[in-house]
Formats: structure tokens, C-alpha cells, sequence
């Protein structure tokens, strides 16, 4: 029972993190921010990247069929501006908790993708571009430092994450254990990143000499 609802969960606990942090960084990108514009930066961020994937792969928009994801969004966003003098302080805090939501929401979008009926392909593919969207949108629209863009990993625990999901199914049947290992894998993965400053090996990564 809890291995078919657990991909409902991880979404909405995803829908809730990633509201937070938008809320988190339009607070931040602004000395004034009214409630509806974070509200509308929470919500955005929260159901940015799903949308752009339901719509990719014709599916229901995930959002309207169930308005309790947009419930969660909106709540989240509301909690997080009446919470934002004691989160605001806290820079690091929008990182982690982008780490967080990454992890989750690759997981709940796998499972959806495959459930789907679509190939191992295109269930990596919408995965990694849907836990890394809502960030992307929140990054521009707040002004930010793209974490996509930045030395350290942001892309590569997803997808890490992501094709390691993929070949144990190869061995092992689906479980909640194991989809909840891929979401910790991911988490760990992403938080030894941001705290050891890692990043890919020089040769892979393409630089311009400064003349």
C-alpha cells in the first residue's frame, strides 16, 4: 500500500520544499516583498518544472487534476512569509532544502513517467529536468546565481541518482526502501556538494582563458 502512495507524498513534500524555497528567495532578492508576490514566487517554483513536464509528455497537469498540490504550494508560501525573519538570516538554509526537493521530486517523477507507460529514457530525462526546473524559474525570476551554472554538482547527483534507480530495477524489484535509499542517495549526494565544494574533473569541465 505505502509503495503506491509513497510517489503522492514525495510530490507533495516536494511541492511543499521547493514553495518554500521561492518564497525564501524572493524575500531575499527584495527589501520590500508583498505576500501575493511570494505567493505567486512559491507557487511558481513549487509547480514550474511538473507543469512544463505534463505538458511535454501529454499528461494531465498534475496541479489541476489534484488542487491539493496547489493547496500545499500556496500554504507553504504563506507560512514561509509570516516565518521569514528567523528563515531569511539563514542563506544556506535555500540550498539545502533545494537539495531536499531535488530528491524528492525525481523520485515521484520517475515513478509517474514510468507509470506512464514511457521508456527508461525518457523517465531519466523528465525526471532530472523536472527536480532541477523549479529552481531554474526561481533563479530568474529572483535575480539569483543559476545553481545550474555554478562549479559545484547540482545536475549530476540527480541524474546519478536517477540511472542508479534505473539498473537496480534491472535486479531488484521496485520497493519503498529502495525508492526511498534513491531519495537519500541524492540528498547525501547533493549536501556533500554544497559543504565539500566538489565538482566535476578539470577535463570535463569547459573554460575560456581571460585575455
Amino acid at each position: 500500500m505505502l509503495q503506491q502512495t509513497l510517489p503522492y507524498y514525495l510530490n507533495i513534500a516536494a511541492i511543499v520544499v521547493f514553495a518554500i524555497t521561492g518564497a525564501l528567495a524572493a524575500i531575499q532578492s527584495r527589501k520590500e516583498m508583498d505576500i501575493i508576490a511570494v505567493i505567486i514566487l512559491g507557487v511558481v517554483t513549487a509547480v514550474g518544472g511538473g507543469t512544463a513536464r505534463d505538458v511535454i509528455l501529454n499528461l494531465p497537469v498534475f496541479w489541476v487534476y489534484d488542487p491539493s498540490m496547489l493547496v500545499a504550494a500556496v500554504a507553504a508560501s504563506i507560512i514561509t512569509f509570516f516565518f521569514r525573519s528567523g528563515l531569511k538570516r539563514r542563506l544556506s538554509l535555500l540550498l539545502y532544502l533545494d537539495a531536499l526537493g531535488n530528491a524528492l521530486l525525481l523520485m515521484s517523477v520517475m515513478k509517474k513517467v514510468f507509470g506512464a507507460g514511457f521508456s527508461w529514457e525518457i523517465a531519466v530525462s523528465a525526471g532530472v529536468l523536472t527536480a532541477i526546473g523549479g529552481g531554474l524559474i526561481r533563479d530568474v525570476l529572483t535575480g539569483r546565481t543559476n545553481l545550474l551554472l555554478s562549479r559545484e554538482l547540482y545536475a549530476t547527483p540527480i541524474l546519478l541518482g536517477a540511472l542508479l534507480y534505473v539498473l537496480l530495477l534491472k535486479f531488484i524489484p521496485d520497493s519503498t526502501p529502495l525508492q526511498l535509499g534513491i531519495v537519500g542517495f541524492v540528498f547525501i549526494f547533493r549536501v556533500a556538494a554544497i559543504r565539500l565544494d566538489l565538482s566535476l574533473p578539470r577535463w570535463l569541465i569547459a573554460s575560456e582563458k581571460q585575455s
